[in-house]
């Protein structure tokens, strides 16, 4: 009976030190009582409960910790599995698929990415700007070796496959892919994060590198810097957002790696500007200087890998934008005259290239 009513009396005299939420999601909020929803009010009230009863974050870590630790099995397979030698993977939506290669595109959606990205650089060349499309890989593709055996791929050919060999044969339109080269930079660097679905800063950086290489092409003057203009600090106390989702994050943690630079960084951030499309898909945009007008100016659309990038990528540009957002918006092209535009979208996320151009494109 007392570890029955435990969990309540814990929230009227407050004896729970685990309340703090460690999971990567708001949860519930206490719900208004009104009269006016009163019929309502239980369910939303039991929702509220369920995510705040005393003792509920021991309960779930214990859970999670003890599945993972002991029983080796993720306590949340819809969202994170475990793979060998504790790798974490990401599971939700379409993901798997996108792991067993089993989302291929069909010839009509080829057909219309090639038409939507055709447009673009059309569009963007009328105005003088160049546009590259950048995918980092997703951490399976890089590290496949250690995803669990029942998510191994079915095809050869992986969706980023199909749609750069499309390209190649049928567009002038050509993607940058950095994988080649990560298979190569793994055997001497950890480049994604063990307990997380994102790139390290070595991940990052080498995908800097190969974005940089292809805009040099166009622009001989924007040359990547190179490992050694950097000095490194480790520690082995990463928090990833896969082992947040476990509630775990706290007790399964990796390691770390921060870039210092040798000479002191000249881009600078500064407050973004209210553009005429306001949209972003999740974070404010980042805009950075360097005080040089004499540097193109930048304008990528990106998603949480273009996080890492920033810091790089800038230094190579009198102004650089950052939006985060799966689409092409053609206010903020026009706002900041780019010579150069980015779209980065991870490879799992590739979907995504068949949102529409807004009008004025086509």
């Amino acid at each position: 009976m007392l570890l029955i009513f435990l969990p309540l009396l814990s929230k009227i005299i407050n004896i729970d030190r685990m309340a703090k939420n460690k999971e990567k999601r708001s949860l519930a909020t206490k719900p208004e009582f009104r009269l006016d929803a009163i019929l309502t009010y239980p369910h939303y009230y039991s929702v509220y409960f369920n995510d705040n009863f005393g003792f509920r974050n021991l309960l779930v870590f214990s859970n999670s910790y003890t599945k993972l630790k002991y029983l080796k099995t993720s306590p949340m397979p819809n969202k994170v599995v475990l793979g060998k030698k504790d790798w974490l993977y990401y599971s939700e939506g379409d993901v798997l698929n996108d792991c067993r290669h089993t989302n291929l595109f069909t010839e009509n959606q080829l057909k219309k990415i090639k038409k939507i990205l055709e447009d673009r650089t059309k569009w963007l060349k009328l105005k003088g700007s160049h546009y590259y499309l950048f995918v980092p890989p997703s951490k399976n593709s890089v590290y496949p070796e250690f995803t669990p055996p029942y998510i191994k791929p079915k095809n050869q050919k992986s969706r980023l496959d199909q749609l750069i060999e499309y390209l190649d044969k049928n567009s002038f339109v050509s993607i940058i892919d950095p994988r080649n080269f990560y298979f190569r930079e793994k055997k001497k660097h950890i480049l994604y994060y063990k307990n997380d679905s994102h790139w390290n800063l070595y991940g990052a950086f080498f995908g800097y590198t190969e974005l940089m290489n292809a805009i040099s092409k166009s622009y001989p003057s924007l040359k990547p810097s190179v490992i050694s203009d950097y000095t490194f600090k480790y520690n082995n106390d990463y928090e990833g957002d896969l082992a947040m989702i476990l509630a775990v994050n706290q007790v399964i943690m990796c390691d770390d790696i921060l870039f210092i630079p040798k000479k002191t960084r000249q881009a600078k951030y500064i407050k973004p500007p209210h553009y005429p499309d306001g949209e972003i898909f999740k974070a404010e945009t980042v805009v950075s200087v360097v005080p040089d007008s004499s540097l193109p100016v930048l304008v990528m659309f990106r998603d949480s890998y273009g996080s890492y990038l920033v810091p790089f990528i800038s230094e190579h540009f009198s102004r650089s934008v950052y939006v985060w957002t799966p689409k092409f918006i053609t206010d903020i092209i026009d706002y900041e005259k780019p010579q150069i535009v980015v779209q980065e979208i991870i490879e799992r996320f590739l979907g995504f290239l068949e949102l529409e151009n807004p009008e004025i494109v086509e």
